[in-house]
């Protein structure tokens, strides 16, 4: 084995031992994996003489004693690439930039500055991309050149710098939190979903500025902006914290189905202790759209006590519906809020053993196991009859359901 002591000009010391016929290229691909220096960004030198990649290591040694080396971290092939015509070329320079990580000084960071004026827009979103890896949070040099590309014509520049923004920020910034807030009136639907998704991760639990700004953005005429916004308040929101859940709460009647989707599951994080907010959930049962009703009856266990008989009431009437998913969900439902041996949700629960729907019937099982009592003589005796189900997947919950029950 060949011993190689490599310094670098930070004072860092590594110390590898290389077969034999090992040449500088494969010095330089155990630096990449060790140190993270990408191997186009290396350069070796034995006193002043740069090495080529092709050079055998062997020959620079002399009586067995260790080969002294200097890595240097040089940017020359970047801002080849960078000077380019050609955009693509462009977009790989900014990429290896990328890949630096954080140990290797401002410069990096200077240059993946600059590339935030590039021409190309994929450029310069590449560049935000890359600051991420090589910055370290909370740098407001950075993060005000960053803020700077929140007016870029392109939507796809301006929702990566949201990203980035959320990426750098230190929790609670409030003014990079002012910023991003200003992109709530942005043009674009897209970058408005885009700050609502940067606020979340910057603000703290709790932040009442934030969550005003947010809470605003309810009257957006588009409706994927709506749900980010409710996704937004359950994050920023704390736990029964009243102003968030007032503001789901109004919004539970949105026109958009997919909004009154988000409401309730927002309201499942914040609203779980508040008993006008379950009160509202259990509600939206009877909500036009089985997908609603769906998502209400799959939020509805981690809202409600064990045994609430308004909510079992209320999700039983669904085991019957017209949907084999909304029968589905409520079944499994069930089996998490009732409490064990309810002989009316026993009763419906085997009546849907004789569901059309192979699927409602697996659900079905799985939940009698849960809901019936142990030795249970009746149900065990229905659950037996599905162990040769002319549905091949009903029948090993039937068996798992006999083991639950016996």
């Amino acid at each position: 084995m060949v011993r190689v002591q490599l310094f670098n000009v930070a004072g860092n010391f590594l110390e590898l031992e290389l077969e034999p016929d090992s040449r500088i290229r494969d010095l330089k691909s155990e630096v990449a994996r060790k140190w993270q220096v990408p191997v186009e960004f290396q350069r070796v030198l034995c006193g002043t003489e740069v090495q080529r990649n092709a050079d055998r290591i062997p020959a620079r040694c002399s009586d067995g004693n260790a080969l002294s080396l200097t890595l240097v971290i040089t940017l020359d092939e970047v801002h080849r690439l960078l000077q380019s015509e050609s955009d693509f070329r462009r977009q790989m320079g900014v990429q290896k930039l990328g890949t630096m990580g954080r140990n290797f000084g401002i410069a990096p960071i200077a240059v993946l500055i600059a590339c935030l004026e590039d021409q190309n827009e994929h450029v310069r979103r590449l560049a935000l991309k890359s600051l991420t890896s090589v910055c370290e949070p909370g740098d407001h040099a950075v993060l005000d050149s960053v803020a700077g590309v929140l007016d870029d014509p392109s939507i796809a520049v301006r929702c990566a710098a949201l990203e980035t923004l959320a990426s750098m920020a230190q929790q609670g910034d409030q003014d990079i939190l002012a910023l991003v807030a200003n992109a709530l009136t942005d043009c674009d639907w897209r970058v408005r979903c885009a700050a609502l998704g940067a606020l979340s991760g910057i603000a703290e639990q709790g932040d009442t500025v934030a969550l005003a700004s947010v809470v605003g953005c309810f009257h957006d005429p588009i409706w994927h902006v709506r749900c980010a916004t409710a996704v937004a308040v359950a994050s920023i929101g704390e736990d029964g914290d009243a102003p968030a859940i007032g503001a789901l709460l109004e919004n539970l009647d949105d026109a958009d189905f997919n909004v009154r989707c988000s409401v309730v599951q927002a309201l499942v994080v914040l609203g779980k202790h508040d008993e006008m907010a379950v009160s509202k959930v259990v509600d939206c049962l009877k909500d036009a759209e089985w997908f609603v009703k769906n998502v209400v009856v799959e939020a509805l266990p981690d809202m409600v006590m064990q045994g609430d008989a308004t909510a079992i009431s209320a999700v039983m009437e669904h085991t019957a519906g017209t949907d084999g998913d909304t029968r589905s969900a409520a079944l499994q439902a069930l089996a998490r809020i009732t409490e064990n041996g309810n002989p009316a949700v026993v009763a419906q629960t085997l009546q849907c053993l004789q569901d059309a729907d192979a699927n409602v019937r697996c659900a079905a099982l799985r939940a009698i196991g849960r809901v019936a009592r142990k030795g249970d003589a009746p149900v065990i005796a229905a659950v037996s009859e599905h162990l040769e189900d002319p549905d091949f997947s009903v029948r090993r919950p039937a068996a798992e359901a006999l083991r639950a029950l016996c």
